[in-house]
């Protein structure tokens, strides 16, 4: 990525709560997003996944119907996308939280609330990182292999 150009690219807000949700998104227009969608259980975010091109997913730890962590399985696993950038914006801070979700494959990790210049920092980071792996294996086209 150069830059803030992160208008081309598609993200995906996954909290159970709309302020945390309006609070992400207006951070993420800032950045220069312009395809934002959002979801208020991973079952929703599941959906969305599988019938848009998103780029990088936002989420919540503890939501109703499908946790976070459920989520993130469901998006390794189930919808094999492995390259696909999700990092957690939570208030649970614990140690033991924070190393479970890393240990499942996540991006990385935030502790609500959340800065606009860390999240910026991990949103570059996250997408570098995707574009790093899709460049080590170019016969699995990830989420961003269209860029």
């Amino acid at each position: 990525m150069n830059g803030n150009t992160y208008s081309p690219l598609s993200v995906l807000i996954v909290d159970d709560a709309p302020s945390a949700r309006a609070v992400l998104k207006d951070m993420l227009t800032e950045l220069g997003f312009e395809s934002i969608h959002e979801a208020a259980n991973g079952r929703e975010a599941s959906s969305i996944i599988s019938r848009e091109s998103v780029h990088l997913v936002l989420c919540d730890q503890v939501m109703p119907d499908m946790s976070g962590k459920e989520l993130l399985v469901h998006i390794r696993r189930n919808l094999r996308q492995e390259t696909l950038p999700v990092i957690f914006v939570s208030a649970l801070s614990a140690v033991h939280e924070v190393a479970e979700v890393l240990e499942l494959q996540a991006t990385d990790y935030l502790v609500k609330p959340v800065s606009f210049r860390k999240l910026r920092r991990k949103i570059e980071e996250a997408l570098h990182l995707a574009t790093e792996r899709i460049e080590l294996c170019p016969d699995h086209i990830g989420p961003l292999g269209n860029l």
